[in-house]
Parts: structure tokens; sequence; C-alpha cells
């Protein structure tokens, strides 16, 4: 029944098995907003979150966000590692900001002091 939280947790699964990112996304969203309280959909969508190999889904400040709480709310092997995959992607990011810049002073001849 759709008003379970388990039943919306199979339905995001589906859609992240079926490779259906951008939908499984919206579908864990939905249903943490109708049940704040259930820690497994919190840590199914902060797995997306920090995981997704669609770079458009792929948030790793909220999936850090949310995996805090979660680790917080139940301390278990599987909430640390959906943390430190959330701290992975955040330093990936920033990583690709700073070569990104870097290449941008270097394109525009800027000397780096």
């Amino acid at each position: 029944h759709p008003e379970r939280p388990d039943y919306r947790v199979g339905q995001g699964m589906s859609l992240l098995l079926g490779e259906s990112y951008a939908s499984a996304l919206a579908a864990l969203e939905a249903a943490q907003a109708r049940f704040p309280e259930q820690v497994e959909i919190a840590h199914l969508l902060a797995r997306l979150l920090a995981t997704c190999p669609n770079q458009e889904v792929r948030d790793g400040e909220r999936a850090l966000a949310l995996a805090r709480g979660v680790l917080s709310a139940e301390q278990t092997l599987e909430h640390a590692e959906t943390l430190a995959m959330s701290l992975a992607e955040v330093a990936q990011h920033v990583r690709g900001e700073r070569e990104t810049w870097a290449r941008i002073v270097r394109q525009a001849g800027i000397e780096a002091e």
C-alpha cells in the first residue's frame, strides 16, 4: 500500500535497480516528505545522492546532511559507510572545482602567488 513506508522503500529500490535515477530521486524525496522519521528512507536517499552515476542527481552536500542524521539515529556499519561515501562525494566535488579554477587561471595567463 502506497501509504506504508516499506512500500515507498520498495518503490525507490525498484527505480534504482531499473536505473531510473531521476524517478528514484523524486520517489524517495516524496517518501521522505511523507515519512520524515523513517531512517531507512533517509538512508536510501543519502546513498542515491552520494553515489548516483547520473551527475545531475548526485548532491554530496545533501547526502552528507542526510547521512549525518541517519548515523545519529542508528549507528550501524552501513550507515557509517554512507557517511563516508557522502564525504568522498563532497571532497571530489571540491577537488573538481579547484581543478576548474586552476585551468581557468592558467588559460587566462594569471600568475598564482
